[in-house]
């Protein structure tokens, strides 16, 4: 149990792998809302893609980096 894990090393690409997919969301939602600003229900729709679980139970790679951007999107929306 002396033992680091290093789960954010290079050799892991964790971080890499979160960037990617946060860029992935944002051209998902880009490619949705072309011109103006994204939506309340578009963002609910792409949200419960992300929260949708498989056979398994477990949801997506990465899914919790895609929801909580999503989250902060609808946070701006209802702040309004």
């Amino acid at each position: 149990m002396n033992e680091a894990l290093n789960l954010n090393s290079k050799e892991h690409m964790l971080v890499l792998n979160r960037k990617m997919l946060l860029r992935q969301v944002i051209a998902k939602l880009s490619k949705m809302q072309k011109s103006g600003k994204w939506g309340k229900g578009m963002l609910e729709r792409v949200r419960q893609k992300y929260m949708e679980k498989d056979e398994m139970g477990r949801r997506r790679e990465y899914a919790g980096v895609a929801i909580w951007y999503i989250d902060r999107n609808l946070k701006k929306i209802r702040g309004k």
